[in-house]
């Protein structure tokens, strides 16, 4: 008898021979390894089942159309405020479009204006203080990734809209979110729910829109919803983070922290633990969960967190945000 199980973005198809286990045992310990991402790969004996397990991503199956034009360097020079192409490297050459705004990321005059079709939601931020509106599961659990990843330095929900004249077609594009990494890197990121949302037109404005943010030194990105949630796994550890992420940490926790980020190439949970509370054990993984939410370390979101999970620390981050345009003028 076979019996297919499906979750999330794995399928997971097993044989139970006669005699062996039920079909919940079977369901449950597919589960197991679906989480773990751990496939069962040894000869199975009379009574046992053999598992295979194909991760496939949704974004694997979608590749932007390339429409790089190699003439143009990418030069972040080339995002200039309005009103300040005089006396800049690029005074007189033709606009390829604007990018308009939003104040405090959108929250202060809500771009959400479609229809009722997806759930909405408002939330604070710690990582970057302002509150956040967003609408869709995928955009819910790309903010939450976002405000407990120590790679990511900043990010705006609903950040503003660009007015493209590139290649011949005008059109307007509203980006979900943009973030920028430790790295400096600047991500303008759409979040659907499945590849099939997007039909030929729609890839040609976004091999367009990928084109338009390279030329000053950005990068387009679409994720489909269900590669961001994730396993049940990552999706638990999200949420566990998420909550630590305001726990209100001493300036003892802190100094501990960054002489065990410039100290450490690595270290488990546990040893952080021991090292902010020797004296509670609770307590100090509550600390290191939080210190972990505020970005002091990262961990992989896709095992399990446990006291044995390790930790890299991440790199301080002291320069401007360079996506935070309005902020930025002199």
């Amino acid at each position: 008898m076979q019996n297919t199980v499906k979750h999330g973005k794995v399928r997971a198809r097993s044989t139970v021979h006669k005699g062996g286990r039920s079909f919940w045992e079977a369901l449950r310990s597919a589960c197991f390894a679906i989480q773990t991402h751990f496939p069962m790969a040894r000869e199975f004996k009379e009574g046992e089942r053999l598992m295979t397990i194909v991760t496939s991503s949704l974004a694997e199956r979608f590749i932007i159309p390339e429409r790089t034009d190699s003439k143009h360097l990418a030069d972040r020079k080339r995002l200039v405020e309005a009103g300040s192409l005089k006396g800049s490297p690029y005074d007189g050459v033709p606009l390829l479009g604007n990018f308009i705004t939003f104040s405090h990321g959108g929250y202060g005059n809500p771009v959400i204006n479609r229809g009722q079709s997806h759930s909405r939601h408002k939330s604070i931020s710690v990582k970057t203080g302002y509150t956040h509106v967003g609408e869709g599961k995928g955009e819910l659990w790309l903010e939450m990734t976002n405000e407990i990843d120590g790679n990511v330095a900043d990010f705006i929900p609903h950040p503003g809209q660009f007015n493209i004249d590139l290649g011949g077609s005008r059109f307007s594009y509203r980006p979900d979110t943009m973030a920028q990494y430790l790295d400096d890197t600047v991500k303008i990121i759409e979040v659907k729910r499945h590849p099939g949302e997007i039909d030929a037109e729609l890839a040609e404005k976004f091999a367009t829109i990928t084109e338009f943010v390279r030329r000053f030194g950005w990068e387009f990105e679409v994720r489909f919803a269900p590669d961001i949630m994730g396993s049940l796994t990552r999706q638990h550890n999200i949420m566990r983070l998420y909550g630590r992420r305001a726990k209100k940490l001493t300036d003892d926790h802190i100094r501990t922290a960054l002489f065990i980020r410039r100290s450490y190439p690595t270290l488990t949970l546990g040893e952080l633990a021991e090292q902010v509370s020797p004296q509670n054990d609770l307590d100090g993984i509550v600390i290191a969960q939080a210190l972990i939410a505020r970005g002091y370390f990262t961990i992989n979101l896709d095992a399990p967190l446990n006291a044995f999970s390790i930790l890299q620390p991440t790199l301080d981050h002291h320069r401007r945000s360079l996506i935070r345009l309005t902020e930025n003028v002199q």
